[in-house]
């Protein structure tokens, strides 16, 4: 391609969006399949003018390390124990909070995930859009798998990483085919000394070959460079004030509340547990409820305020100086709900932790609308979190204890293990019987 002058037009650094004229998919897919057939020979200059030289140069260490083309999912390295532990350092919490805070929802909402890598390469954390990372997982992009240029050849994470440089990496620029139905940008991470420890990334589609996304990712990782590592991110969720008690309300697995703190344990009546929920909920935000507004919540509207008021009354002799009673109701300190902490566990990645948490459904048997509510968001963050990011041991653990009849997690096993394996042969069968029994067969 060239200009009104004759000279060479290269597509600039900072890949732009689709509608450019740009060169075509077609062609750069034939300047790789040119490059691999000679074997990536260092001293070749680029046949395309199109192929940026930084793209040409990653397919050509793609090549050398021997990473096949024809390669259908990342390999994996780190299994769930140390991927936990990974994200459990104190520099990591504080990276899954920051971009939590800062690109999560709005990757979500414009169909993108947004990925975490260690400096080795290997995934330690995923986020964001749930059906993208459905397609993602089942080539790879899972907690553990390794996504190194030496793994999986050319791909945004694994070349920002070779390069210690903000990069974009369009869909037909990947080495590995099965990576072309993504797009890719990302930025290093960098500690105060300039030391490279890890990578942000944006995966999605062709929309995330824009400057701004890449202008993007390159300030939320600014932005956790400036974090001190030493400082653990805060986590949610019922961590008691200084000096105030720890109290603990569990619910999860149980048709009834089970209140704990201060020496004493107390099993809480389904409307006082339907109560308290409520109200630890609201202390999430610093809120309280009013009378009426724990009679809609936890009862129904007819429900007179005085009743509400006799229930709360009665409530508190089990929580002595914690309930304050004025208008509205609400908790002194904070309690610690486990169905609370399993959300903020699955915010940071902490799969394995979530789930050593969630021991089965909040309170099952409640119709209060808030709990129904909780019930539901809870459930629906487990399955959404485990079957778009993580480790596949995670996911047969949580079949075999937890929902064994849910298609899309062995749907999601079968994904992520090796075709022909046992694990996938059993995990077809699985999801046959499930579907079966779906179908009533």
């Amino acid at each position: 391609m060239s200009d009104a002058r004759g000279g060479v037009v290269r597509r600039p650094r900072f890949a732009l969006s689709a509608p450019v004229p740009l060169d075509s998919q077609r062609a750069v897919e034939e300047a790789h399949a040119w490059l691999t057939a000679l074997g990536g020979d260092a001293g070749i200059e680029p046949a395309v003018p199109a192929v940026r030289p930084e793209v040409w140069a990653s397919w050509q260490r793609s090549i050398a390390a021997g990473v096949s083309s024809a390669l259908s999912r990342a390999p994996e390295w780190l299994g769930g124990a140390a991927v936990e532990s990974l994200t459990g350092q104190d520099r990591w919490a504080v990276a899954v909070e920051v971009v939590g805070s800062m690109l999560v929802d709005d990757a979500a909402a414009d169909g993108m995930v947004v990925v975490l890598a260690d400096a080795e390469g290997h995934v330690a954390w995923t986020g964001g859009a749930w059906s993208m990372a459905q397609r993602a997982a089942a080539v790879g992009l899972v907690p553990g798998a390794r996504w190194a240029e030496d793994a999986v050849g050319t791909n945004a994470v694994g070349t920002s990483l070779s390069t210690g440089e903000c990069c974009q990496v369009l869909r037909a620029e990947h080495h590995v085919v099965a990576l072309r139905p993504f797009a890719g940008a990302a930025a290093p991470l960098r500690d105060e000394h300039g030391q490279m420890w890890g990578t942000v990334a944006l995966m999605g589609g062709d929309h995330v070959a824009t400057p701004a996304v890449l202008a993007l990712v390159r300030f939320v990782a600014h932005a956790l460079s400036q974090t001190p590592s030493e400082h653990p991110a805060p986590v949610s969720t019922g961590r008691s004030v200084p000096g105030a008690p720890l109290i603990e309300l569990l619910v999860l697995g149980r048709s009834r509340g089970l209140l704990r703190g201060a020496g004493a344990v107390v099993e809480l009546s389904p409307r006082h547990t339907d109560l308290l929920l409520c109200l630890a909920v609201a202390a999430e935000r610093a809120q309280g409820r009013h009378a009426e507004e724990l009679a809609v919540q936890c009862w129904d509207p007819e429900v007179q305020a005085i009743t509400v008021r006799a229930e709360m009354y009665r409530l508190r002799r089990f929580l002595p100086g914690t309930l304050v009673s004025s208008r509205p109701y609400q908790l002194a300190h904070p309690i610690r709900v486990d169905a609370l902490e399993v959300l903020s566990l699955l915010r940071r990645g902490a799969h394995r932790r979530a789930m050593e948490l969630y021991r089965g459904p909040l309170l099952p048997r409640s119709t209060a609308p808030s709990t129904v509510v909780l019930r539901d968001r809870v459930a629906r963050h487990v399955r959404q979190a485990l079957v778009a990011h993580a480790h596949v041991d995670l996911l047969i653990e949580f079949a075999d204890t937890v929902d064994g009849d849910d298609p899309a997690i062995w749907q999601a096993v079968l994904d992520r293990v090796l075709p022909g394996s046992p694990r996938h042969t059993e995990a077809r069968l699985r999801l046959n019987e499930v579907e079966a029994r779906l179908l009533g067969y």
